[in-house]
């Protein structure tokens, strides 16, 4: 009979934690600082180890930027001592299919019950087709912009409130060339809005989270 994989991975205080399944854990300011063996699956430990789990994940994949995002709702559950619910994350696609992982959170703190890591179980609940822009985005070495200068230009420009005509003459384009860039921003991150693309940049930390509004901005422009 084959062995079943067991991943290890050593919280301080806790000793050495044992599972079947992929697990990597994050501090409260979400610096990963446990990068277990089966979690090579998502990335590899040196590329993973001391970065924030939310940068490494939108890198992995676009599309997580919905849930991993910097004082997401997981790490602010567990500032509070408490676990957040299992959620999906994607990972990198792979001969045209995205593979999904559900996450489970468990928390490990001191004999007080502070919380100091927050641990993620990973399993494989099974794949999707992949999107041509998760493909596009997975060929793209590590480290990569998500977007291009142009696009992050239009994001911004839609973040205040400006319509796609606005932006055409302000960038000295045609109003077609615009929506080509949006509907390519929206592409690489999953959105299917102008909004949940301008959001998502956002999360991602590519656009300022209050950029300065025009005094006729509406959110009827981002969602049309």
């Amino acid at each position: 009979m084959a062995s079943t994989p067991t991943e290890r991975v050593s919280i301080p205080g806790l000793g050495t934690l044992r599972a079947g399944n992929a697990l990597y854990s994050v501090d409260l300011e979400q610096r990963i600082v446990q990068w277990g063996d089966l979690a090579e699956q998502i990335a590899p430990r040196d590329v993973a180890l001391g970065r924030t789990c939310y940068e490494l994940m939108n890198e992995v994949n676009p599309r997580n930027a919905a849930s991993c995002r910097a004082n997401c709702a997981v790490i602010a559950l567990a500032r509070l001592g408490r676990a957040h619910r299992d959620f999906t994350l994607h990972g990198r696609p792979v001969e045209g299919v995205t593979p999904l992982f559900d996450i489970s959170v468990l928390l490990a703190g001191d004999e007080a019950g502070a919380v100091e890591n927050v641990l993620h179980l990973v399993r494989c609940s099974g794949v999707e087709a992949a999107s041509p822009s998760e493909e596009a985005s997975a060929a793209s070495p590590p480290g990569d912009p998500v977007l291009t200068p142009r696009q992050l230009e239009v994001l911004c420009c839609l973040a205040r409130g400006k319509t796609p005509a606005q932006i055409a003459a302000e960038l000295g384009v045609t109003p077609i060339t615009v929506r080509n860039h949006v509907q390519a921003a929206m592409d690489r991150l999953g959105a299917k809005s102008r909004l949940e693309a301008v959001l998502a940049a956002m999360c991602l930390g590519l656009l300022p989270a209050n950029p300065e509004p025009r005094d006729d901005a509406t959110d009827d422009t981002l969602q049309r």
